[in-house]
């Protein structure tokens, strides 16, 4: 099974490399080259050698002849391994480039249910790390390998050239050494997956840690009482602990008998010395080129253990490169007036029981209604919203739109009819115009400045010093919690669908601001369909009608007045409400009198 899924990774890799393989190969070619030449200074060793045993009065002029040579010889490497790593390094860039190319494509394709289910660290990793891993093969390992396996080939030929016996004394501790790596690298390959997943796991629980650094702060925690963090690690170095104790006996042992062959060449080459099979010269030079010619595979076995990391990166690559890019669009024509149906819609989340679960869930929005889904925590609001922006699938059930299921609708297709907005704003860095206009590029100012006075912004924008051109930092955090929510309701609005979605998207505007927000959207978009969830009764005297949810399904839908009258849960929910607007923090005018007085 292992081997499999490595087969598949590895052709990948290879179709990764489709338009770059010619610079490749050339790269390659120049590296068995330099390879060659790295034997040259070895020869000229020898040479010298035989010069001193053969002339010891004067090989001076011998040497000089010698020193050229030597000279010729490390120029040409350093030059043809400079050309060969620039090519490797081009090809390894353009393959980068490329594929984080065809990664954004695609992941701009997938569907929403699909990244709804991912974490972001685990599409970072892929995005980031594992096209970085790509890129280190190919730049790096496509060069130093090759040479590590070349040059030791080089090697051998010339110690067979010089006696075959010499020759086999200094290959005869690599079968060892490669039966060793091979016994303590099996089977790695799943712990290579457990490493990848928990590295993404860590990081995820690292960005969720860092972005709340606030509250751990103000809690005057650390990184031991947070809970995630401390597992995250635990999984993390245990992964790391099981693939050390597994991998690095046998590194050690393979790295030892890869030296080791100058224990039989020493004294099989003194035995054929005294047997006069060969020179003196012909010894020394096979100690030399065997004690060391083994080494370079060394970063044959380091790259062995890392190419076990890259294979785990490109299948987490390859449910990306799966998704389709040229989606099939059906020719549907949908006409204003647009009615939304749930029709025994069905949805429940992994390993939970109760919370968010929807059973035979039935709602209508006629088009042009303003609609509130009202209902205690987990009673699955939220779920409904993400259901109705195809941020989910469900289970059972249709969602319907003029009687065409939702789930049979592109993706192109879906957001020109829905937008959603929830209460975790996702701002970019760029203008507060640019934030707006990622809805629709080309709306006009007048569809800006509509939205913007819904949203109940145009006051807030007004005050900035740039305006619309006023600068937002990363995740917006230059603008308070109402502020942000204000610009998310506005883009949301300037989509221009004919249905909006809005999941607690007003939950951090004062009552009197989301009364005023409801009001106007009725009156400056009176043909658009709205769902807003929210937790609060105040201003939503108006709508056209009001479902009440619990425990996954509708108890009662009405309007205000009658919901009043017949439903505990609204009456409670609208007296407290009630009486919270009532509240105030103050002393009556006979209380400061008497202090006065006093």
């Amino acid at each position: 099974m292992e081997s499999k899924t490595n087969n598949k990774s590895w052709k990948m890799l290879w179709r990764l490399t489709s338009e770059h393989r010619f610079k490749i190969f050339i790269a390659l070619l120049l590296t068995a080259v330099a390879a060659i030449c790295e034997m040259i200074p070895y020869w000229v060793i020898f040479q010298a050698i035989n010069a001193i045993l053969q002339s010891p009065i004067d090989p001076a002029a011998r040497f000089y002849e010698l020193s050229i040579w030597l000279a010729i010889a490390l120029l040409l490497k350093t030059g043809l391994y400079a050309v060969a790593y620039a090519l490797s390094h081009k090809a390894a860039y353009s393959i980068l480039l490329d594929t984080r190319k065809t990664l954004v494509t695609h992941l701009a394709w997938a569907p929403l249910s699909w990244l709804q289910s991912r974490h972001s660290g685990q599409l970072k990793q892929s995005v980031l790390q594992d096209v970085e891993n790509v890129e280190n093969v190919i730049a790096h390992h496509t060069v130093e390998v090759f040479a590590a396996l070349f040059g030791p080939l080089v090697v051998t030929s010339y110690l067979f050239w010089i006696d075959w016996r010499l020759a086999l004394a200094a290959l005869i501790t690599a079968p060892l050494a490669i039966m060793t790596s091979a016994l303590f690298m099996r089977n790695t390959g799943q712990q290579y997956d457990q490493f990848s997943a928990a590295s993404a796991a860590l990081e995820s629980a690292m960005v969720e840690y860092i972005r709340n650094m606030p509250v751990v702060k103000i809690f005057r925690q650390d990184a031991t009482n947070f809970q995630t963090m401390r597992q995250r690690l635990e999984d993390y170095y245990g992964v790391v602990r099981e693939l050390t104790t597994k991998t690095i006996p046998g590194w050690s042992l393979f790295s030892s008998l890869l030296a080791a062959s100058v224990f039989f060449i020493l004294p099989l080459g003194t035995w054929l010395h005294a047997n006069s099979y060969v020179s003196i010269q012909q010894v020394l030079m096979v100690i030399v080129l065997g004690s060391g010619m083994l080494k370079p595979l060394l970063k044959v076995s380091r790259f062995l253990m890392e190419i076990n990391e890259v294979m785990a990166g490109l299948r987490r690559l390859e449910p990306v490169f799966k998704i389709e890019t040229q989606q099939k669009t059906n020719k549907l024509n949908f006409k204003n007036p647009i009615k939304m149906e749930f029709d025994n819609t069905g949805f429940s989340y992994p390993n939970q029981t109760n919370n968010g679960t929807i059973k035979n869930f039935n709602l209508i929005l006629k088009p042009g209604s303003f609609n509130v889904l009202l209902g205690p925590s987990g009673a699955g609001k939220s779920t409904i919203a993400q259901l109705s922006g195809g941020l989910l699938e469900p289970e059972s059930g249709t969602i319907r739109l003029n009687n065409v299921s939702l789930q049979a609708l592109s993706q192109q297709q879906r957001s020109t009819l829905i937008a959603i907005a929830t209460q975790e704003v996702f701002l970019f860095q760029g203008s507060i115009k640019e934030n707006l206009r990622l809805a629709r590029p080309d709306a006009t100012e007048q569809e800006i400045k509509r939205a913007v006075k819904a949203a109940q912004a145009e006051t807030l924008i007004s005050s900035l010093s740039n305006g619309y051109d006023t600068l937002i930092t990363e995740q917006g955090v230059n603008l308070s919690g109402g502020e942000r929510q204000r610009i998310a309701i506005a883009r949301a609005l300037l989509a221009n669908t004919p249905i909006l979605v809005l999941d607690e998207a007003s939950a951090a505007l004062d009552s009197i601001t989301q009364q005023a927000f409801y009001q106007d959207v009725k009156t400056l978009y009176p043909d658009k369909t709205i769902l807003m969830i929210t937790h609060r009764a105040y201003g939503i005297e108006s709508a056209d009608q009001i479902v009440i949810m619990d425990k996954g399904n509708t108890k009662d839908i009405g309007k205000h007045s009658e919901l009043l009258t017949r439903n505990s849960f609204y009456k409670r929910l609208w007296q407290q409400q009630s009486e919270c607007e009532s509240w105030s923090i103050g002393i009556s005018n006979l209380q400061l009198k008497e202090l006065v007085d006093g």
